[in-house]
């Protein structure tokens, strides 16, 4: 599957959102099995936050506490991956990606592209977003997941997963997780394994032994609304220019789920 540049992945994940919000709020005991501050019977309220710069997509609020809530939906947990991140932010500012910020911006024209234009710019796109993936090195890697991924989760109080097909719900802390366990050791090594013509690898940790560890973290270079965006001349309404993105995704979300210790995991299963 592509890389999704229609925005249905960001509608999918809010609407996902508020129907998990409606169910905490109408299912208390759902609500306390998650947060066990509410076992005292103290009144709650559940507010969405939503927004791409915001961990957080839902906020518990009692009288003397405020639980931050971050959602991922998955349709079966036995498939694909979930985003850590989704964002331009990454490749902004920072100088490692200045080329392929100039890069997107030398094809606008004003003016959409032919289909052998399109092809072309194609190309000359997907091979230097490979290229990036194969020239980052390990203190790159750390910094990007360090800077976007673990330090952003630990404003958050719990990660809730949505498993829609088998209808069950899963809780954990990020800080029971291998990967941030890992990334807040003193020693971290990373390397990527990318695949030919591949725009994204997945990232092996070291330890300071050289064991290896594979997490389910992949780093994906993508360019946030695709090619014919970066030409500008579509209609009003539509994206007139695309930006070079990273996307740190989640692999194997099942063996994420079996690596948190039993006490650390917290499962509902709910009528569909």
């Amino acid at each position: 599957m592509g890389f999704k540049t229609d925005g249905s992945s960001h509608a999918g994940g809010v609407k996902n959102e508020k129907e998990l919000r409606t169910r905490l709020i109408k299912d208390r005991p759902l609500a306390e099995a998650f947060v066990p501050i509410l076992q005292d019977g103290a009144h709650y309220e559940v507010n969405h936050l939503g927004g791409t710069k915001e961990k957080a997509d839902l906020e518990l609020v009692t009288k003397t506490a405020t639980k931050r809530l971050s959602i991922k939906k998955k349709e079966d947990i036995n498939t694909g991956s979930f985003d850590w991140i989704n964002s331009t932010a990454p490749c902004s500012r920072d100088p490692r990606f200045a080329d392929l910020r100039e890069l997107c911006k030398s094809f606008q024209r004003g003016k959409q592209p032919n289909k052998e234009e399109k092809a072309a710019a194609t190309r000359t796109v997907t091979a230097a977003l490979t290229e990036k993936i194969l020239l980052l090195e390990s203190d790159d890697i750390i910094d990007i997941l360090d800077t976007h991924v673990v330090k952003p989760y630990q404003t958050i109080d719990l990660i809730m997963i949505n498993d829609v097909i088998n209808h069950n719900l899963y809780g954990f802390s990020p800080n029971a997780l291998p990967f941030f366990k890992y990334m807040h050791g003193l020693h971290r090594e990373a390397f990527m394994l990318p695949k030919p013509g591949k725009k994204s690898a997945a990232v092996i940790f070291k330890d300071w032994a050289g064991q290896e560890f594979d997490f389910g973290v992949r780093l994906r270079c993508e360019t946030n609304n695709g090619i014919r965006a970066m030409f500008g001349g579509r209609p009003k309404g539509k994206n007139n220019s695309s930006s070079p993105t990273i996307k740190i995704q989640q692999d194997n979300v099942k063996g994420l789920l079996e690596s948190i210790k039993e006490n650390d995991l917290t499962t509902w299963s709910y009528k569909g």
